[in-house]
């Protein structure tokens, strides 16, 4: 997203300053100058005033009813300041409390309402919604105010949090109170929506007929609308929600600009509704853009079991048969996008940390033919689960490959891993190096470190932490949460003994000739920062395109060290 511009003044209004100097440049060098610093130097020339006013009101918050708010409004009642405001944020209680407290709240409403609908240069609206009352139709109006009129022309990025029933109330494309057309929710530039659907109430056993049939009217309507210009798109849920109607009305229509996608599917049954619906709209026929994808489990203690319901639902998803779609004859169309090979080409996988390890092998075999970006840290990778995660990304099943009858292996086109935290091994690089030649970029979050895949990890009590101190009238023992145990020094030492003994010279990984920046993050102190050296001039040692020439630098390696 492009950074936001200071208001410019007309030729007209140009600073009278001793220096002659383009009003381009002084925005430019505004632009270097600390905010707590330019604030002191507003009076310089009428370029740094208006640069102090765009750092200061670019952010707007509207929550609790205080003098804070109402001298706020005051100011938005100027031009020049409401031109400033980029970002507004909104939790209502002021609402709640003007309509508890006041007399005067019908005026009061009007003008927040007249203010939230004439700010004409707002690019992001937050909006965070639940456990307040509905109030009828009177917040709904104040709070679609920013998507309505002015406000609404350059907005690109809306976050909205609150119930299902609420988000149907703000996202119609008429407020229930108004008739006209103005009343209509357009935003023709909006790049980013972010759904977070939440339950009023707060308490476990609230339910409400939304929670089984949940209605996305309004929600379905919108997307389809934006759909051409939105590029950005997160759905999460803060309890299990069926959308499957959701994702049906979505999948008859094509979201050419839609690049990234964030779904949080929540542990509880029925997830996020029938997975072959969820399918179907992830084809290259609806997304053709599609390129990010990030999955992340939503856990809900609803006081049952979800392993075994979540990972069948995982398994649904990516297991493309469209016969056995719960969907009707009339969506057709529907099944026949979600047919085996019409999966969106993802680019780059995410898969936050949750996932069962069966599930995270299908949902990488699934979008591996056309994976080149793969982030799976969060959670430890055991040596085992390495292998068997290259191999998903390698196997191309009988149903997909040349052959009828057999299996065959490809190269995989990863050109970025992300992975840990591991125990790296030599035998670890030694794989990775084999099975993904064409990486570029390689992020390790190390946990341990051990001379070869069978030996045991060697803990040692942290001595630094461990000891008593001592001294004249002082004899005490640390806590026992200053007390960690971390890896054996010596191991580690062991670890580097291996890689240097089981090479022969020249080194070594000749496959990753496209390497570019390799990471390094030690966790749990399995590397002191006495190691940092070392691990450079291994890495360098055995990947040629890291290896440093006289007088320049190839590559990129970076060392991190973790406290935790």
């Amino acid at each position: 997203m492009p950074a936001p511009e200071s208001p410019r003044p007309t030729l007209n209004a140009l600073p009278s300053s001793g220096i002659q100097l383009p009003i381009e440049l002084w925005f430019l060098i505004a632009r270097f100058i600390p905010p707590h610093i330019l604030h002191n130097l507003m009076s310089v020339n009428r370029a740094f005033f208006y640069a102090v006013m765009a750092e200061r009101y670019k952010e707007v918050s509207f929550y609790h009813l205080d003098e804070r708010i109402t001298s706020m409004l005051q100011r938005l009642q100027v031009s020049l300041v409401r031109e400033c405001v980029r970002v507004l944020r909104v939790r209502p209680f002021f609402i709640q409390e003007l309509l508890s407290s006041r007399s005067d709240t019908p005026n009061v409403l009007s003008s927040i309402q007249t203010t939230f609908s004439c700010i004409p240069s707002l690019i992001e609206y937050h909006l965070v919604w639940f456990e307040l009352p509905f109030l009828d139709n009177t917040p709904v109006d104040i709070l679609r105010a920013p998507l309505v009129g002015n406000a609404s022309r350059h907005l690109r990025k809306v976050f909205l949090m609150a119930s299902l029933e609420k988000l149907e109330a703000l996202l119609a494309q008429k407020s229930a109170s108004l008739a006209d057309d103005a009343a209509a929710v357009e935003l023709p530039q909006l790049e980013e929506l972010i759904i977070s659907i939440r339950r009023d109430g707060g308490s476990r056993a609230h339910r409400n007929s939304n929670d089984i049939y949940p209605e996305f009217t309004s929600l379905s309507s919108f997307l389809i609308r934006h759909r051409n210009s939105l590029r950005r798109f997160s759905l999460s849920s803060s309890h299990a929600l069926d959308c499957s109607s959701l994702f049906r009305s979505l999948c008859v229509y094509q979201f050419p600009q839609l690049y990234e996608l964030f779904l949080s599917i929540p542990t509880p049954t029925p997830h996020l509704g029938d997975p072959s619906s969820v399918t179907a709209w992830l084809t290259r026929q609806c997304l053709p853009a599609l390129k990010s994808l990030i999955l992340k489990p939503h856990f809900v203690d609803d006081g049952f079991t979800w392993e075994e319901s979540f990972q069948d639902w995982v398994k649904a998803f990516v297991r493309v048969q469209p016969q056995q779609s719960s969907l009707t004859l009339s969506d057709a169309r529907v099944n026949a996008s979600a047919g085996a090979g019409r999966q969106c080409a993802v680019k780059s996988l995410r898969i936050l940390s949750g996932f069962h390890t069966a599930s995270i092998f299908h949902l990488v075999h699934y979008f591996s033919p056309s994976l080149t970006s793969l982030d799976l840290t969060g959670r430890y990778v055991a040596f085992t689960d390495v292998v068997n995660l290259l191999h998903e990304l390698t196997y191309v099943s009988a149903s997909t490959s040349s052959s009828i009858n057999t299996s065959s292996r490809r190269i995989s086109d990863l050109r970025s891993l992300r992975l840990g935290p591991v125990t790296i091994s030599p035998e670890l690089i030694d794989l990775l190096a084999e099975t993904l030649p064409r990486l570029q970029e390689l992020f390790l979050h190390i946990q341990h470190a051990v001379p070869n895949q069978n030996a045991q990890v060697v803990y040692s009590m942290n001595n630094s932490a461990a000891a008593t101190t001592t001294g004249p009238g002082i004899n005490r023992t640390p806590s026992i949460r200053k007390s960690r145990r971390v890896q054996s020094p010596v191991q580690v030492k062991e670890f580097f003994e291996a890689m240097s003994m089981t090479r022969a010279e020249p080194p070594k990984y000749k496959e990753w000739k496209g390497m570019r920046k390799v990471e390094v993050w030690a966790l749990n102190g399995s590397a002191k920062m006495e190691w940092q050296g070392k691990y450079v001039q291994l890495l360098e040692g055995c990947i040629p395109s890291l290896r440093k020439r006289e007088g320049e630098a190839i590559g990129c390696l970076s060392y991190f060290e973790s406290t935790r």
